[in-house]
């Protein structure tokens, strides 16, 4: 069954009535954190605890020491029935549908409008954690963790943050306010609050120049979006623009800041939805803009991703230039599935090579002999031409018996492979599908403890 959609909302409840059934320690852990929004309280129980009567008593809440009725919803906006006033819930849940009432129902999603959630506070800041009722102890454990995680002295930022706003709106430009928040509520200056004071971050971000603009060229990994590696998501949360590959695990993007521009450049199996130069010169222009600019490509950048275009490019145009590399698929496949690309004794060497060549290029004549001697060869884009290849790799007096993995979408959950041999993939050629491909020859690949048996018996070694 699916969970009902919630909207989220930060109620300001100054001067507004709620209304708390019930006096136990639940109602009073409940009362508790609306006593700072400046709400009106009031508290409906026969029999409440000393606490319940000590805020009375103090002037903070109202409390009626007998039955609810309902002339106590008059003027309610809130209610939480605690659930230890059973006598007055059905009560209070007719009330409030009659009255439009949010009501809240300890321990009773079903009966509840609205969820409280776990909260971790600094100052003015406020995270909210809920599972809709679903899992409150999970909640409560989300917000320990959450707690750990943000610094102390982040509301003390945020407030002081807020206190100037209306200067920084006055003394600067539009360009310099966006630069100025950017820089002293980055990811890199948010860390440096467990070391740092508020005071002092401010005055770094006040003096410091406007960035200049930057490309950094990052390798997503392939698959799924959780392949990245901790710099190149790093520089994802802090991009401007971001421009990525059509192939890209879109769960990635959700990293990305709300403002910025994202644009899709993907080119697939030749089919261009942007041609080389022009992602080339978008990456120069932004960057001459003073943006932080990411080329979120999959992969490795440099490993058939035609990083080193990009690269080269802002370097002639004197761009500053990063490049975080990435897992690239060969590894990826190869992990998934259980065969090493190298192995002690099997294979020395592992040799990266695409089916698919520039026209322009010379005809690709490998040397399938030498390069399965003791190595492993990976073919990327290898739908292309891949009966070719492996006739090729027959008539070049490579045995039959040699292992050979057909890997689909590796790292994602709709990966897959195809094993077998070269005699067995020339009598009946792997259906590949739509999907990317690559394809791993050599014997280490026949090492995988998930090879398929009926090849197993004719893996041996063919180079000695």
């Amino acid at each position: 069954m699916q969970p009902e959609p919630l909207f989220p909302v930060s109620l300001k409840l100054k001067g507004r009535t709620c209304l708390i059934l019930g006096g136990g320690p639940i109602a009073l852990a409940k009362l508790t954190p609306l006593l700072d929004t400046g709400a009106q309280i009031r508290v409906i129980d026969p029999a409440p605890l000393p606490g319940v009567t000590d805020l009375a008593k103090a002037g903070r809440i109202a409390l009626e020491a007998g039955p609810l009725a309902p002339h106590h919803c008059d003027g309610i906006t809130l209610a939480i029935d605690s659930g230890e006033y059973a006598d007055g819930t059905a009560l209070l849940r007719r009330e409030a549908d009659k009255r439009n009432i949010l009501l809240n129902s300890v321990d009773q999603p079903d009966a509840c409008d609205y969820f409280t959630p776990a909260v971790v506070r600094r100052g003015p800041i406020q995270v909210a954690i809920s599972t809709g009722g679903a899992a409150p102890a999970l909640a409560r454990t989300l917000r320990q963790m959450l707690d750990r995680l943000m610094p102390a002295s982040l509301g003390d930022l945020a407030q002081k943050a807020a206190d100037m706003r209306a200067h920084v709106q006055a003394t600067m430009s539009p360009a310099r306010q966006k630069s100025f928040w950017n820089t002293l509520f980055s990811m890199s200056a948010i860390r440096s609050l467990a070391t740092s004071r508020a005071d002092t971050l401010i005055e770094q971000a006040m003096t410091a120049a406007p960035p200049a603009g930057h490309v950094t060229l990052v390798g997503a990994g392939a698959g799924a979006a959780d392949m990245i590696t901790l710099r190149g998501l790093r520089a994802l949360e802090e991009a401007d623009v971001i421009l990525h590959d059509a192939l890209l695990d879109p769960a990635l993007l959700r990293h990305a800041r709300r403002d910025a521009r994202i644009m899709a450049v993907g080119k697939r199996c030749g089919k261009h939805s942007t041609t080389q130069d022009f992602i080339n010169k978008t990456l120069e222009n932004f960057a001459r803009q003073g943006k932080q600019v990411v080329r979120l490509k999959c992969g490795d950048p440099f490993i058939f991703g035609r990083g080193g275009e990009e690269l080269f490019h802002l370097q002639e145009a004197d761009i500053p230039v990063t490049v975080i590399p990435g897992v690239t698929a060969a590894s990826v496949a190869a992990a998934e599935y259980g065969f090493p690309l190298t192995h002690r004794g099997v294979a020395r060497r592992t040799t990266f090579m695409t089916a698919a060549t520039n026209k322009s290029l010379p005809a690709d004549k490998a040397n399938w002999d030498a390069l399965l001697q003791g190595g492993t060869i990976v073919l990327y884009m290898a739908k292309a031409g891949l009966e070719a290849t492996l006739a090729a790799m027959r008539d070049a007096g490579i045995n039959s018996t040699m292992p050979i993995a057909v890997v689909s979408d590796a790292g994602r959950t709709t990966s897959d492979r195809k094993a077998g041999s070269l005699g067995s993939f020339l009598a009946s050629p792997p259906e590949l599908g739509d999907a990317p491909a690559l394809v791993a020859i050599g014997e280490a690949v026949g090492l995988a403890a998930n090879a398929v048996a009926e090849y197993k018996d004719d893996l041996q070694r063919y180079y000695r």
